[in-house]
């Protein structure tokens, strides 16, 4: 089967799996805009990660749903496996996931930001936080851009944080027809 995932690592073409660039074992956070996700894709990715941040781009109450119940999944694992009354306080885990979604319109983008104790890595290209877009035998074809190094980290970070400034935290159906009574929402 032809490789259908271009990965550039660091001006090198290569075969990546979706464990080597997500790295639990370098990063513990991330700050990602993805037009959509799957469910499944986001809680085997970031179930070792610490900080997650996700804008979902599209205005599909759907789609931010599955997103936002992947984290709902995360967080509830963490917090029972963490209320084990015997388990040492060094092997605690816990997690931070937030979901946010644009004010108005949509966000297209793709940007992953990762980061842990001694490493900083900036993704981009075409694939949405999904595993057919991130599987190089799918018949989804897709570019994926990785820079390693704080430099290109903190180039994008300020980029992530001007789309940011045009998102709020995921709401639920019924509170987003109340906003949108106030203008909140336009799609």
């Amino acid at each position: 089967m032809q490789n259908s995932t271009y990965v550039r690592h660091n001006n090198e073409i290569k075969r990546m799996s979706t464990s080597d660039i997500f790295d639990s074992r370098k990063f513990n956070t991330i700050k990602a805009i993805t037009f959509s996700g799957s469910r499944s894709f986001i809680v085997n990715t970031f179930f070792n990660y610490t900080d997650i941040e996700l804008i979902v781009g599209i205005s599909n109450q759907t789609v931010q749903n599955i997103v936002y119940n992947s984290f709902c999944d995360l967080t509830d694992y963490h917090r029972k496996h963490n209320s084990i009354i015997t388990m040492p306080n060094d092997t605690r885990k816990f997690i931070e996931a937030n979901c946010r979604i644009p004010v108005k319109g949509v966000i297209h983008s793709k940007l992953y930001l990762l980061s842990g104790p001694d490493n900083y890595r900036t993704i981009q290209g075409s694939a949405n936080m999904s595993k057919s877009a991130f599987n190089n035998e799918s018949n989804q074809f897709e570019n994926i851009i990785i820079t390693d190094g704080y430099e290109a980290y903190k180039k994008n970070l300020s980029y992530y944080n001007e789309l940011r400034d045009k998102t709020m935290p995921y709401v639920d159906s019924e509170t987003k027809k109340q906003l949108k009574r106030y203008g909140y929402f336009k799609t």
